[in-house]
């Protein structure tokens, strides 16, 4: 599995690369990774904000995709929000709340993306 990110490239092959690559943030507690396996479709773009992450599936080309929903565990302090970035740290992304996860959970979908090679069934997909 390969995590191209704003810090540079992760080859992973098991979970624990996994979640060793999927916590690298910034200096700001951010990152973004965009996430394939062994062909262009499907892969998966996760960006990050210290705990929280929000999760994009992409099936082919031309698809808009798919959102990863929050199963409701997930709430972030009200006066800290996470603020999610992409293509750069510094160019900001508005994700809904309704689609904010944990980081934990973001990595059990990636980890189950690698095993799979499909998109996960451990969360619920939001059609765009």
């Amino acid at each position: 599995m390969i995590l191209e990110h704003f810090l540079g490239t992760d080859i992973c092959d098991d979970f624990e690369s996994i979640e060793t690559a999927m916590k690298k943030q910034n200096e700001n507690g951010n990152n973004e990774f965009w996430i394939s396996i062994e062909t262009p479709f499907p892969f998966m773009g996760v960006l990050t904000s210290r705990s929280f992450a929000y999760v994009h599936f992409f099936d082919e080309d031309g698809s808009p995709g798919f959102s990863a929903l929050s199963d409701g565990s997930t709430v972030p302090d009200s006066d800290q929000p996470p603020v999610f970035y992409t293509n750069n740290a510094s160019e900001i992304i508005e994700v809904e709340d309704d689609c904010i996860l944990s980081l934990d959970k973001a990595i059990q979908i990636v980890q189950e993306f690698f095993t799979t090679k499909q998109m996960p069934q451990c969360i619920e997909w939001d059609e765009l």
